[in-house]
């Protein structure tokens, strides 16, 4: 099974809002890649609508966010805090008084439709799952420790199911310690 660093996830998440034009760079369409990274041209950007639900331990939602953009601007961070490292996801749930969150992010133009969701565990864990609109995809995401510094992967396809990919998952994140 994959182990992934915080870092490794964040550059991952990054390359997935390059792709969607969520970031303001990426390198240049099949070039090899230059010492710096190209600006993705204006044209080429794709709107990304982002919605998230912050949710208090009892399921009761205690902040909204809803987000727009082709290219982000201040005004969309509540809704990118959601995208990237996992500890600003985090933070952001817990500064609204949060146990958890649900995301939908959507791209028309390329067709992404996007869900996942975010809850605290038993022990302080995070645990970050994904949704595919794919017919047939099953889920997956990362269980991270408590302050958000340490996420391992897991995939239910490769595990013989979700509970036993978090099972796992949960297991490789206390030897880490």
């Amino acid at each position: 099974m994959e182990r992934r660093s915080v870092r490794a996830w964040a550059v991952g998440a990054v390359a997935g809002m390059c792709a969607l034009g969520m970031a303001g760079t990426a390198t240049g369409g099949g070039k090899a890649p230059a010492s710096a990274p190209e600006p993705i041209p204006a044209s080429e950007m794709r709107l990304v609508i982002s919605d998230v639900e912050i949710l208090d331990g009892a399921g009761a939602v205690v902040a909204r966010h809803h987000c727009e953009w082709t290219e982000p601007q201040d005004d969309d961070r509540p809704c990118l805090a959601f995208s990237g490292d996992p500890q600003d996801a985090i933070a952001a749930i817990r500064a609204a008084g949060g146990d958890g969150a649900n995301i939908h992010v959507v791209s028309p133009e390329i067709g992404l439709d996007g869900r996942s969701t975010i809850r605290r565990r038993a022990g302080g864990r995070w645990l970050f799952r994904g949704e595919s609109s794919t017919p047939g995809r099953k889920p997956r995401g990362h269980l991270c420790s408590a302050d958000g510094t340490s996420c391992t992967h897991w995939d239910a396809a490769r595990s013989g199911g979700a509970r036993a990919a978090v099972r796992a998952a949960a297991a490789r994140l206390r030897n880490r310690r």
